[in-house]
């Protein structure tokens, strides 16, 4: 705000004060606006009112609010001091428009830039000079934990915040995160009273569960996290959010360590796009512990990718599989299926189709249905889970329904006993009442009898030889 707001100053029409107003109000929102690009905000009526804002900042998204701002022509502390005890607002931001004219109290305690900043803290409200947000993103304009400070700061920060101080609590929060990835406890635990000295609780435990996050992928437990007031225990949905939005953290090592926590109840509740290399990484990693209610193939794919080539991709509801031509969206919630877009009505397969996807796979089936062509509907199953190329009665119904009957539906077995019922109308599948099975078996046994995949597109799911089975934990239990 410095250099735009004495610009503006100093060309203020002495003739015309609600334009000189106007153009203070301008600069001031275009400095907040440069902290936090995501803020809305609103001017009022007012300008220097005792108890009335200037400004309402607004932010949406996972924890929405607003925060009044008031702009104030006096800079003395004392005069500060006596405007926070005016204001009824929750949190309010103060704005002098020059730095502070410091003095000395009158029973000889100190001065009262300390009396100033514990007032600010009582109230949960802040008094940042001139230059003081400028310096929260000067030092870590590249890094996003630094955008991501700054934000909060100008959300919930509280007490006051001159330059020395956001300079200090800026390095110390970006030298935190760098300990953070390595699991260094000093750094990471200066970092974490920085931000609760500086933020209010709600606004603080976003960035210290960020950091626990970072942490964790560096190799630390969730348990041994250093510091932070009611952060612990298992990743947040928000803090994996944030950590895959992050540019420069993540090798294998890192995304395997957060990925052996994770189940697909939390990937579903996150957005991520395919291009996220990160995600690639993380999902790929997930895998073997994974496990959905079902899932639903549609026609939409993506044309830009190439002809074998999958991208996972996470919104709201389910995990995707994105190619070339389709898309694959598992569930942990079955009512969520029908989230996944426009199911694909094929009216099913081709008997002989069906009975060649099954011998491929080398599967077992426990059940199919099939609709002749006269309407009539017929059901087949076998004594015991069976392959289709050795069930002589099989080969022996179907033959003359080849060209008169189509496949409906196939049940196969899984490890867990259960079935997964495969829908060839509606190109979905999902079990019986609430049974939930491994994203490899499905990807292995029953996605490849709804929509063929290459070689290629095997081999990337890692379904091909002995197949992702082999990697499953022992101690992952239906």
């Amino acid at each position: 705000m410095e250099n735009g707001l004495q610009s503006t100053l100093a060309n203020l029409d002495s003739e015309n004060p609600e334009q000189n107003v106007e153009a203070i109000k301008t600069a001031v929102v275009n400095y907040l606006r440069e902290t936090d690009e995501s803020l809305t905000i609103e001017k009022t009526q007012y300008f220097n009112h005792s108890f009335a804002p200037d400004l309402v900042l607004r932010w949406t998204g996972s924890s929405s609010g607003s925060r009044q701002v008031f702009i104030r022509t006096d800079s003395r502390e004392i005069s500060l001091i006596d405007d926070l005890g005016w204001l009824a607002s929750d949190a309010p931001l103060l704005l002098p428009l020059a730095e502070l004219v410091s003095t000395d109290t009158d029973d000889g305690d100190g001065p009262l830039e300390e009396l100033l900043n514990e007032a600010a803290t009582s109230r949960d409200a802040m008094v940042a000079t001139p230059g003081s947000l400028t310096e929260l993103r000067s030092g870590q304009h590249a890094s996003v934990v630094g955008r991501l400070f700054s934000q909060a700061v100008v959300r919930g920060g509280r007490g006051l915040l001159d330059e020395d101080r956001a300079r200090t609590a800026s390095r110390t929060v970006e030298l935190g995160y760098e300990g953070a990835q390595s699991s260094d406890v000093d750094s990471t635990q200066a970092a974490v009273q920085s931000i609760e000295n500086l933020v209010r609780l709600g606004e603080a435990t976003a960035i210290t569960r960020l950091l626990q996050a970072v942490w964790i992928g560096g190799g630390g437990s969730e348990f041994s996290f250093p510091g932070a007031t009611g952060v612990g225990g298992p990743l947040t949905v928000d803090s994996l959010q944030f950590l895959l939005d992050l540019g420069e953290v993540g090798d294998d090592g890192f995304w395997s360590r957060v990925a052996a926590r994770l189940d697909l109840s939390e990937l579903v509740r996150l957005s991520v796009p395919p291009e996220s290399q990160r995600f690639q990484s993380l999902v790929q990693q997930a895998l073997p512990r994974l496990r959905g209610r079902g899932f639903a193939v549609t026609d939409d794919g993506n044309p830009f990718l190439g002809t074998d080539e999958l991208r996972w991709y996470a919104r709201e509801g389910y995990l995707g599989l994105q190619a070339h031509d389709f898309r694959v969206g598992f569930v942990a919630d079955t009512g969520q299926l029908n989230a996944i877009g426009q199911a694909r009505n094929s009216g099913g397969l081709g008997i002989r189709v069906l009975l060649d996807r099954l011998n491929d796979r080398d599967l077992t089936f426990s059940e199919m249905r099939f609709i002749a062509s006269s309407g009539a509907a017929l059901a087949f199953r076998p004594a015991e889970p069976a392959r289709a190329s050795g069930d002589t009665l099989l080969l022996e119904l179907t033959e003359p329904l080849e060209n008169n009957a189509t496949a409906v539906s196939v049940a196969i077995p899984m490890s867990s006993g259960r079935e997964i019922i495969c829908d060839l109308k509606e190109s979905r599948a999902q079990g019986r009442t609430g049974a939930k099975f491994r994203l490899p078996e499905m990807l292995e046994s029953a996605l490849p009898l709804v929509q063929p995949l290459s070689e290629e597109q095997l081999h990337y799911l890692r379904v091909d030889g002995d197949g992702l089975l082999a990697t499953i934990d022992d101690d992952v239990v239906d």
